[in-house]
């Protein structure tokens, strides 16, 4: 497998071929938040907490972790004003459809 070297945060992290951006942060113990990420299952990016930065700063676009694959060079943001700010909206439209679920609470 061929190594692939790129930054999470300012940080050099390295990945294999063929991993997402969230499994290097794991690796890492960079903290990105997911619900439907499971190893078992194949990923699909549906909850969107894992939502990154991918690209220049200010002129990123953003990406689900979890189907991102991780590339050499890559320049990854996790916690930019704006994947917080995205991340919380995101969080705000699940809880409505869950207001009583604790793990969706304490995440939130």
């Amino acid at each position: 497998m061929k190594t692939l070297k790129f930054t999470i945060n300012g940080q050099p992290v390295e990945g294999e071929e063929g991993q997402t951006v969230l499994e290097v942060a794991q690796k890492y113990n960079i903290d990105i938040p997911t619900l439907c990420y499971h190893k078992a299952l194949a990923p699909y990016g549906a909850c969107r907490l894992c939502i990154v930065e991918v690209g220049a700063a200010g002129r990123g676009r953003l990406v689900a972790s979890c189907t991102h694959p991780a590339e050499e060079g890559l320049a990854v943001r996790s916690d930019s004003e704006s994947v917080v700010r995205k991340r919380c909206v995101v969080m705000e439209l699940i809880l409505s459809q869950c207001t009583d679920s604790p793990e969706l609470i304490e995440l939130a």
